[in-house]
């Protein structure tokens, strides 16, 4: 079967949302056989970022190869290598990547290279990896591009230099690459607006997991579960939610003793602060940052998921944690923008959608949900099996695995299709200068 060289800067136990999400198609893939070596950069360096321990992620460890960002500055050598790589950024961990890769592929050779990011510096060093290995490139971009091309409220301004240079590297990256994957189709329109480069490209949507206990539910009431980052953390106001649960409980005081709300993940300051206000204190947990096997837990035992998005003109994004929410079979309540994916995918039963700022029409869906809670018929209004299957492991991993048979047998390593699967060596490569 095929060997690939994966660059995602952002993986286990890097603790955040790419790097799950890249973990879990990277676990889906070696169970179709794929053998894959993942380089990452280490999170402990130059600043330690949070770690997430789920045993999920075990089997990752012998396949991954931390590459640490350098912490001591160097000037001289990161122009000279800046300039060689085309980059003002990263320039020196790019070039440990690609040496890297090389004294991998010389050991035992793969068949393709595949990056994903964000960040997008996993980009550069994929096209460098593959024009010096000389193979295919598949490059999968998960968000917007860069920060600055972010849409209005999330985006981080740049420098003109470094625009430019994230800009050239865009354009580069969708013309060389053999093809570009994308979770929706509006984020891969998205980019064609901003560059307006044709590319070959790809839908494969995030997979979906649930806990292994799919069915659990929650005996101590009506619970709502929120999971991921929320507020000032990621420009998505809590303000509707928390005001349309404040309308509810005004029209039914009763459920206050039933009704729970689970902010999973790292807290946000502006949305404890608005509890408070709010009173609410009694019925609303706040459970700080939490492992991914954690939030799946939370969520399986949910009467109702929410997920709550940033007020934009278009929604481009495929939230992972949309994704684990459908998997569980949890109904969903969507703040979200009228025009955008979670719109396109709310035609389909078990996702309601309504506007970032309307708080009346949460509050009639809290209602909506609590009556069925209540009638003991809250599992009809589940996700159908039409919309779960989109990110099910084995129908996302299909996408993949036919564009990667494509491209394979265009090119010459596809003779080694059927070759005897090797032994995996033992990662001990040795880490490059820096």
């Amino acid at each position: 079967m095929y060997r690939i060289i994966c660059i995602s800067p952002h993986f286990p136990p890097r603790a955040d949302s790419e790097s799950f999400c890249g973990a879990k198609f990277t676990l889906e893939l070696l169970k179709q056989g794929i053998e894959l070596t993942v380089i990452c950069r280490d999170p402990t360096t130059p600043h330690p970022k949070p770690c997430d321990d789920s045993k999920l992620w075990l089997p990752l460890k012998e396949i991954s190869l931390n590459i640490p960002t350098p912490v001591h500055k160097d000037r001289l050598r990161s122009a000279r290598l800046g300039f060689r790589y085309r980059t003002g950024n990263y320039a020196r961990w790019v070039r440990a990547v690609v040496d890297t890769a090389e004294r991998l592929h010389c050991r035992n050779p793969y068949d393709l290279v595949y990056s994903r990011s964000l960040p997008m510096e996993a980009h550069i060093a994929g096209y460098w990896t593959s024009r010096r290995l000389k193979l295919p490139w598949i490059a999968n971009i998960n968000d917007p591009w860069d920060w600055h091309l972010m849409p209005e409220g999330m985006r981080i301004e740049k420098s003109f230099l470094d625009r430019s240079i994230s800009n050239y590297w865009m354009k580069k990256t969708l013309r060389a690459a053999s093809l570009v994957t994308y979770p929706s189709d509006r984020l891969r329109d998205y980019h064609f607006r901003l560059c307006g480069v044709k590319h070959e490209s790809e839908i494969i949507p995030h997979v979906g997991y649930a806990h292994e206990k799919k069915k659990v539910g929650n005996n101590s009431g009506f619970l709502m579960v929120h999971a991921g980052k929320l507020g000032g953390l990621e420009a998505r106001s809590p303000l509707a939610l928390l005001h349309g649960i404040e309308q509810f409980l005004k029209r039914k005081p009763g459920a206050r003793s039933i009704l729970r709300v689970v902010f999973v993940g790292q807290e946000d300051p502006f949305t404890r602060v608005k509890t408070d206000e709010l009173g609410m204190q009694a019925i609303v947990e706040h459970t700080g940052r939490v492992s991914y096997e954690r939030s799946l837990e939370f969520i399986s035992g949910a009467s109702v998921c929410v997920l709550v998005e940033g007020t934009v003109p278009e929604g481009i994004f495929l939230a992972s944690k949309l994704v684990d929410y459908l998997a569980a079979g949890k109904p969903v309540l969507a703040l979200s923008p009228a025009n955008g994916v979670v719109a396109d995918l709310s035609q389909k039963k078990g996702l309601l959608r309504v506007d970032t700022d309307d708080q009346n029409r949460v509050e009639t869906a809290i209602a909506a949900y609590y009556q069925a809670y209540q009638s003991g018929c809250i599992e009809d209004m589940s996700p159908t099996a039409e919309l779960t299957g989109l990110f099910e492991p084995d129908a996302v991993t299909q996408i993949f695995m036919e564009r990667l048979m494509k491209i394979m047998h265009k090119n010459a390593s596809g003779v080694r299709l059927y070759r005897k699967k090797s032994p995996r060596p033992a990662l001990d490569v040795q880490t490059p200068v820096l």
